[in-house]
């Protein structure tokens, strides 16, 4: 759908502070803008008037986002300004205690606010982006949404969770979780607390509005086209004994996309000479044993293609698993980036095509034109998926669902850690990568999995953790 003046952003609670920082910046770059307040109405007004005075078209209302019915009529009224492109969920408060001290009334203020009340404003603009394929939503948090128990904790879950549902729509939904912002949200704190909270954080300094607002307009972006499902902090790097945060995924925005684009770019050159010049020659001498688990999903993955059909191994090393298929009388093509690895696999089946084609490259490639063919009969893609950062992961799931024909079945696998990562040895690494020894791995979320490959056309039949790896039969189930 693209960038426009012709769509609306709604924002919560944008009045003040972060929300408030968030109506400029949207309005700003282009977007109309309605936004809800609950009480401060002079805040309200300086807020729609600053706005106006940008360009854009600005709608405030007030709107208790606890209550579905005014969140309803909230979302008709915005309507007027314009198709509703993008939510942005600012609603929520504090109660910066214990658990064993909260009172009822405080937590269930806290749910009513925090989850409540996103889930009202998800439920009533999700069926007008569905219609058009394409919608924006980003909830934005708090520290302790990750790492406290107050009611906001949980927004990173809602978020990862209606993220693999919407994918498949073209919703794209991802949350925010700044430090403190403003000074009268730090000034109750006690000075000690101010002082443990800042040094948590890597770069020693609460978020600005600001900043907060521009992290928001980067996620409603077309730059931020390949991200959902993702938390990411603002400022990055909060540290807390015993929780580690590669399990929330988040993003390290502090870096920018041409120092990421890099990264990524020299650890696949990286990658393809290992396999060119050092692993080619001695691949299966060292590496060639092919586990139990493997040769059983290989084989249930040759019981499913139908009789004499094709199947791609689309990351086929030197072709070790080859034999089971070929036993199995189906027809086999390989391809894979590494030509050194493609020459071994040749020495060994002379009889079987092949072509230097990148997992990242399936995507949108004319099958005959690449000398593939033409849809596959089935597919195995193993032992390779390790290698394929998170910004490429959605374009490969989509790759390896378009050389399947309707209901053809596929067999991937994931490599599983095993056991704690090490902390990044570049700046420009994601939770989840290792580049340790030169090479390249990424250890993905398992939901994060899920929503690629179902966003791909995918219906996962099985499944299974076994020798180091999670194993898991497709099913290619929409034609695109």
């Amino acid at each position: 759908m693209g960038q426009g003046y012709d769509r609306v952003a709604l924002v919560s609670a944008g009045s003040r502070g972060i929300g408030a920082a968030t109506v400029a910046r949207l309005a700003a770059d282009g977007w109309n803008v309605s936004f809800s307040y609950s009480r401060d109405g002079q805040s309200a007004v300086e807020a729609e008037k600053a706005a106006s005075e940008l360009g854009a078209r600005v709608l405030a209302v007030q709107a208790d986002v606890t209550e579905a019915a005014e969140v309803a009529s909230w979302v008709r009224q915005a309507e007027d300004l314009g198709p509703v492109g993008a939510l942005v969920s600012c609603a929520g408060i504090s109660r910066d205690r214990p658990l064993a001290h909260l009172e009822s009334a405080d937590w269930r203020a806290l749910t009513d606010t925090s989850l409540d009340g996103l889930f009202h404003l998800c439920r009533a603009v999700m069926p007008a982006m569905m219609s058009r394929s394409w919608g924006r939503i980003v909830a934005v948090s708090s520290v302790s949404a990750v790492y406290g128990p107050e009611g906001r904790a949980g927004v990173a879950g809602f978020t990862r969770a209606l993220a693999s549902q919407t994918a498949r729509y073209g919703i794209q939904v991802n949350a925010l979780v700044p430090a403190a912002v403003s000074a009268e949200e730090t000034a109750i704190w006690p000075e000690g607390a101010r002082a443990q909270l800042t040094e948590m954080i890597a770069v020693r300094r609460f978020a600005s509005a600001a900043a907060v607002a521009g992290r928001v307009a980067f996620l409603l972006s077309d730059a931020a086209g390949d991200l959902t499902g993702t938390v990411l902090e603002v400022p990055g790097g909060i540290e807390t004994l015993g929780r580690p945060h590669r399990g929330a995924h988040a993003v390290n925005v502090t870096v920018s996309d041409a120092a990421r684009r890099a990264f990524l770019a020299e650890r696949r050159a990286a990658s393809v000479l290992r396999f060119d010049t050092l692993h080619s020659p001695h691949y299966d001498e060292h590496w060639g044993a092919i586990s139990p688990s493997h040769a059983a999903f290989v084989a249930r993955l040759a019981g499913l293609v139908r009789p004499g059909g094709t199947v791609l191994d689309a990351a086929c090393g030197t072709g070790k698993y080859w034999p089971a298929l070929l036993a199995a009388g189906l027809r086999v093509t390989g391809s894979d980036q590494s030509e050194g690895m493609l020459a071994q696999a040749r020495r060994k089946h002379p009889g079987v095509p092949t072509r230097v084609l990148a997992l990242q490259d399936l995507a949108g490639q004319n099958l005959r034109k690449q000398g593939l063919g033409e849809r596959f009969d089935g597919l195995i893609c193993v032992d390779a998926l390790e290698n394929v950062p998170p910004e490429d992961w959605p374009r490969v799931a989509a790759g390896l669902a378009g050389v399947l024909g309707a209901g053809a079945p596929g067999y991937v696998t994931v490599e599983l850690p095993d056991g704690p990562l090490p902390p990044p040895a570049d700046p420009r690494q994601v939770p989840g990568e290792v580049t340790d020894g030169g090479g390249y791995h990424y250890y993905p979320p398992r939901d994060r999995v899920r929503g690629w490959l179902e966003a791909a056309g995918f219906a996962l039949t099985d499944q299974a953790d076994a020798d180091h790896y999670w194993h898991l039969l497709l099913a290619r189930t929409m034609d695109r």
